[in-house]
């Protein structure tokens, strides 16, 4: 009796590593989880004070930021949430103004939390 050129564990075995292979390229490309929900605006962030003011820079995540009180760096954390206003979130171009949600209380270190776009709507 002549054997076939696959043993039938050795067909198995090829089935099952193509099944994963392409379950797994499959699994990379779908997105498993939905996005999550934008906050809401009226959010309220203990510990926090508003800084609103003009964006004069904006440079490998740090943000200059001229209020009435004089200018900040800002760091903008990866954590930080960008409202939209208007339709758009903040560009982070220079001239724009900006509402930044920092730590009330620290160490001297701006972390922003938030970052919205300040100037009003165009119509």
């Amino acid at each position: 009796m002549r054997r076939g050129l696959f043993s039938l564990p050795a067909g198995a075995a090829v089935v099952t590593v193509l099944a994963l292979t392409v379950g797994y390229r499959y699994a990379d490309l779908t997105h498993h989880r939905r996005p999550l929900p934008a906050p809401a605006v009226d959010r309220r962030w203990p510990g926090t004070m508003v800084l609103t003011g003009t964006l004069t820079g904006y440079s490998q995540r740090v943000m200059s930021i001229r209020t009435s009180h004089g200018t900040f760096g800002v760091i903008l954390a990866q954590t930080a949430v960008a409202l939209p206003r208007c339709g758009h979130e903040p560009t982070l171009q220079p001239g724009e103004r900006l509402v930044v949600r920092v730590p009330a209380r620290g160490d001297g270190t701006l972390l922003a939390r938030m970052v919205q776009d300040a100037g009003p709507c165009p119509r």
